[in-house]
């Protein structure tokens, strides 16, 4: 995985950070388009927001016998914290970690749900060089769609370093021809984006999901063995 050409300056963790903690202060994500009831987005499952991601994971996890869980981003934990206690119903034993660049949202999250199944970390994965713990799976639901491609690209990076087997991903399901556009780093902006398709070029998913969201079909989370290239 080589670093994409990018027309962006690079970024510090610094600005990453302060990027993610302006979107969560400002509410940006919710009540849009799709009609988010989360600050992470459509990520309500009691109101059926994120319902396809959900049935996707407990599938992974069942199919192929995960037992440790790397969440990145946790975000809010709007979603996670359904995951969980949805998937610890048939694997009690799951250890799992969240991830997220906003050390507020690791620390709420940590003074609340850790135990020694369960840990919070704040880390900027684009400046890694791989992730911090082995894992089963890596799991990582609507965030690379608001990085820059340099800093996806980085991310995939420290994933295919690591000592994940798996990661279940967010990618868009796009014709022949799609070009993945770029951009600023740091501005938590947003575009569809397929991992298969230049610069990041996946191989194919084991499988896809759709996450079926309303207001782009495309939207869904691919499945990989780590490394991606074997």
């Amino acid at each position: 995985l080589s670093p994409p050409v990018s027309t962006h300056p690079p970024v510090s963790t610094h600005q990453r950070r302060h990027a993610f903690e302006r979107v969560y202060a400002e509410g940006r994500w919710i009540a849009g388009a799709d009609g988010a009831g989360c600050k992470s987005g459509w990520s309500d499952v009691g109101a059926g927001q994120g319902s396809a991601a959900l049935r996707a994971l407990e599938s992974v996890v069942g199919r192929y016998g995960v037992a440790s869980l790397t969440d990145v981003p946790c975000g809010d934990f709007c979603f996670g914290g359904a995951a969980l206690s949805r998937l610890r119903a048939t694997a009690p034993g799951l250890a799992y970690e969240g991830i997220d660049v906003v050390p507020s949202l690791v620390d709420a999250h940590a003074a609340l749900h850790s135990n020694n199944r369960t840990r919070f970390v704040s880390l900027d994965v684009a400046s890694l060089e791989r992730l911090p713990r082995p894992t089963d799976l890596v799991f990582s639901r609507q965030m690379t769609q608001h990085l820059c491609n340099a800093d996806v690209a980085a991310f995939l990076s420290a994933v295919n370093r690591s000592d994940a087997k798996l990661a279940l991903l967010t990618t868009f399901d796009v014709g022949p021809g799609f070009e993945n556009t770029d951009i600023g780093c740091a501005s938590g902006g947003y575009r569809a984006q397929s991992l298969t398709a230049p610069p990041f070029s996946l191989p194919p998913p084991l499988r896809f999901f759709s996450e079926e969201y309303p207001t782009d079909p495309r939207v869904g989370l691919g499945l990989w063995k780590i490394p991606f290239f074997a």
